[in-house]
């Protein structure tokens, strides 16, 4: 049970980011999945993209604290979109099978190949995920570009200014990446990681994200390290013995 309640809370983390300090995890996770349907997936996915992603946190007197690499497994145009990660030493792999609607869990530990798979309400999903980005009235922000510009993995960038409460927010972002990416794709991944969720709200692909609060002097900083769009790559559901999560 606590393997399950572990895996559960980092699927939230990915689905939400920081909207998991302030909803309970059974309220989010009720909101995406979709009891109505039954919750299906493939025997293998396979994609053409790649991108690593490196997310580091750095403390208020200046010394580094959670790091970690996320890669990214996605199709060109939209389809299937997979990340995978180790949290507290264990694997993860989660994704988002566009065509069954449903979201999978993969997991391995001591040997053992676990999974778990939920229909989900991919519009539910999209608000959630957007939702953690917006604010409205009063605290309403809009992001203001610049004028820098830079090249970033040989992708021209621009960067932008999102004042969102006590945060400074920077953001470097690639029109040239985004439309290679497509739209479907740039959906996808803003679904996956709080970071991205500004992404609706700049033009392109985000390629670095830096915030800091200035209150408590906290930084976090995410940056695209690696790009490989004509990468294939297969995961294989093979071996997991995967539970369907039901309705929550």
């Amino acid at each position: 049970m606590k393997r399950v309640l572990f895996a559960l809370s980092a699927l939230a983390l990915i689905l939400c980011g920081t909207a998991l300090r302030s909803q309970d995890l059974q309220e989010i996770m009720g909101q995406v999945a979709d009891p109505t349907k039954k919750a299906e997936f493939k025997s293998d996915y396979t994609f053409d993209g790649f991108i690593q992603m490196e997310l580091t946190t750095t403390r208020k007197d200046g010394t580094q604290g959670k790091k970690g690499l996320f890669d990214s497994y996605l199709n060109k145009g939209g389809g299937s979109y997979a990340m995978a990660f180790t949290q507290e030493g264990t694997p993860m792999t989660i994704i988002l099978d566009n065509e069954n609607g449903s979201l999978l869990l993969l997991t391995e530990s001591d040997g053992n190949k676990m999974g778990m798979v939920m229909a989900v309400n991919a519009d539910a999903i999209k608000a959630l995920s957007e939702g953690s980005g917006q604010k409205s009235g009063a605290d309403s922000f809009e992001p203001v570009k610049t004028g820098n510009s830079k090249s970033i993995l040989g992708y021209p960038c621009d960067e932008y200014l999102i004042e969102e409460g006590s945060s400074e927010i920077r953001v470097w972002a690639s029109e040239k990446l985004g439309e290679e990416l497509g739209k479907e794709a740039l959906s996808n991944q803003q679904t996956f990681g709080g970071a991205f969720t500004h992404a609706v709200f700049v033009n392109g692909m985000v390629m670095e994200f830096h915030s800091m609060d200035k209150k408590s002097g906290e930084k976090n900083s995410l940056t695209i390290t690696r790009l490989a769009l004509n990468e294939s790559h297969s995961i294989s559901t093979s071996g997991y013995n995967v539970m369907s999560m039901g309705q929550f």
